[in-house]
């Protein structure tokens, strides 16, 4: 198998666990889940361990008694009380280095090691291996580990069950032992039917068989595993004993069985085709939350997409478009005024603006450091822009709360989650909003410079024209001068409207410069639209398209659609 698709499916499906027991711990999903991280794990394997063999059951089947025949000797605890074991127990009868521990430590994630008379029954989570000699098995098995497993079906075996299918993953012959009164059980047919189609060799054992039984028991089995569609496979049964302890390796039954084990009993690896037929058949119930999210994130994009082309034409509409405001071109047309200097007029007038409005600047220099931290949004652009900015805010904010309420289970929290950010974030969603009208303005000013430039150019082409429009220059700076004294030279607007800033804008405006301004116009526009674009809507889309990436992290997978997508190419390239 590919070593790198195993890699990658093998820490997509360790996420995934570690994200189920955090989150969902009891959804059904998880054991097959375990099952399959095991066998991805054991696949991705390259040195070889000591033969394993795994006894699983129900609760009160007789596993430990099973497991002490199998190694000849007691070594698994046997209690007459259910869920007797809680934790899954090795047994080798065979040296282990501790390369061998560790490999097979890392074939058990979730699971921590620990000496036999540290596993508590109130403590889950651990498992122990301990070398036991070879007593009386050595001629009829060979050499091997030998795993004891907790039950799988009991009420409390919800917190240690996810123990057995990873044994089944690591070991190479899996023993299921049932007893007469639980072999129809549907938590044995379920596991069954879980770890039978990975191809792994499987035995099934009836322990507790009435004397004349056992031929129709195993006809009955037999049928059951046809019906079901499994493979078929070898069973065995065990007598019903008074003392198994005493009297169960003595028995011929006994005897019949470590025959059969024996030649079932070869390192074996998971099949490719059939371990990519298994994450086939999980897939979907796996990635079912994680999916959800992933649906979740996709309608936010959808959502701050739209919201926002919405907030890009109503600024259109209100400013762009609306021949009221023509902020940018008028900017120019000052700049331009300050190309139209006549020598020798333009210092004196320049001293004179300086000493006239001086008292008068004194007087508003507190109310112009109150408005330092928003001048730049002063100008009516800023004031639109920034309102088209606040209404998509607010729109994303009722549709994080109406998806919320649509949406059920992982969607449904991951917009509720949502929504508490943004309203979490409004306040720095505003000011950024903010900063970025200033950086476009910033950014704009060239633009600006660049189409006075154009005009001073266009009018020297027209020298009677620029005459007539040099002295009109005269007569607006010294009507500046005086409107400065009046509003303390605050305000593009009113400056553009006085009686000399109208006469030059008109001269402007007239004949062959007018068409020309015109243009510039037209041009000042667009790029302001484009300015607009690149500098305030798509760096504010991507800092909301960000916001997911801020949700409580414990309380979701977390995972990303490319990660999802690369486990989905591994899983294709391994059959």
């Amino acid at each position: 198998m590919n070593p790198a698709s195993l890699r990658s499916l093998c820490h997509f499906t360790s996420h995934l666990i570690s994200r189920y027991r955090a989150l969902d711990p009891d959804n059904p999903s998880l054991l097959s889940l375990i099952y399959a991280n095991g066998l991805l794990l054991r696949a991705a394997q390259t040195a070889p361990l000591p033969l394993q063999l795994a006894v699983i059951g129900p609760t009160q089947v007789g596993k430990s008694s099973l497991v002490n025949l199998l190694l000849g000797s007691d070594r698994a605890g046997v209690s007459p009380l259910a869920g007797h074991t809680r934790h899954a127990q090795g047994f080798a009868s065979t040296p282990l280095d501790n390369r061998q521990r560790s490999q097979i430590n890392d074939l058990l994630p979730g699971l921590s090691p620990a000496e036999p008379e540290q596993l508590f029954p109130d403590k889950v989570g651990y498992y122990s291996l301990i070398q036991v000699p070879r007593d009386s098995t050595a001629d009829a098995l060979p050499p091997m580990l030998v795993w004891d497993s907790p039950d799988f079906d009991s009420v409390s075996s919800r917190h240690y069950r996810t123990t057995v299918p990873a044994l089944c993953a690591l070991t190479d012959l899996v023993v299921m032992l049932v007893s007469k009164e639980k072999y129809a059980d549907q938590s044995v047919w379920e596991l069954l039917r879980l770890i039978a189609p990975a191809g792994l060799p499987l035995v099934l054992v009836i322990n507790k068989v009435p004397a004349g039984a056992a031929d129709e028991l195993m006809q009955i089995v037999a049928a059951k595993f046809a019906a079901e569609g499994l493979p078929p496979t070898p069973l065995f049964c065990l007598p019903y004993l008074h003392n198994p302890t005493e009297e169960l390796a003595a028995s011929a039954a006994a005897r019949q069985l470590l025959a059969g084990l024996r030649p079932q009993l070869q390192r074996t690896a998971p099949h490719p085709r059939q371990l990519a037929e298994l994450l086939q058949r999980h897939w979907s119930s796996w990635t079912a939350p994680l999916q959800q999210e992933l649906a979740a994130a996709r309608t936010w994009r959808d959502k701050v997409a739209t919201e926002l082309h919405s907030a890009e034409q109503q600024f259109e509409r209100d400013y762009l478009k609306n021949p009221d405001y023509r902020e940018s071109l008028d900017k120019a047309i000052l700049q331009l005024l300050q190309l139209l200097e006549l020598p020798g007029l333009a210092a004196p007038l320049a001293r004179a603006r300086e000493l006239v409005t001086w008292p008068v600047r004194q007087a508003v220099s507190l109310f112009q450091r109150a408005r330092n931290a928003d001048a730049e949004t002063s100008s009516m652009e800023a004031k639109l822009l920034s309102e088209a900015l606040r209404q998509a805010r607010q729109r994303l904010l009722h549709q994080a709360t109406v998806q919320a309420g649509q949406n059920k289970g992982r969607q449904q929290l991951w917009w509720q989650h949502l929504w508490l950010l943004l309203q979490q974030r409004e306040s720095e969603l505003q000011q950024q909003g903010l900063q970025l009208i200033d950086q476009h303005q910033r950014h704009f000013q060239p633009e600006i410079d660049s189409a006075a430039n154009r005009l001073l150019g266009h009018l020297q082409e027209h020298p009677r024209t620029l005459n007539t429009l040099r002295a009109t220059r005269a007569s607006a700076d010294a009507a500046a001068v005086a409107f400065a004294l009046k509003s303390g030279g605050i305000g593009l607007s009113d400056l553009i409207l006085t009686p000399a800033m109208l006469a030059f804008s008109t001269l402007l405006t007239e004949g062959a410069v007018g068409q020309f301004m015109e243009g510039i116009g037209a041009d000042l526009n667009q790029a302001q639209r484009r300015s607009v674009q690149e500098q305030v809507f798509a760096p504010l889309q991507q800092q909301l398209l960000a916001l997911p990436a801020d949700l409580p992290q414990d309380l979701l997978f977390g995972l990303q659609a490319e990660e999802l997508q690369r486990a989905e190419q591994a899983r294709a390239r391994l059959g």
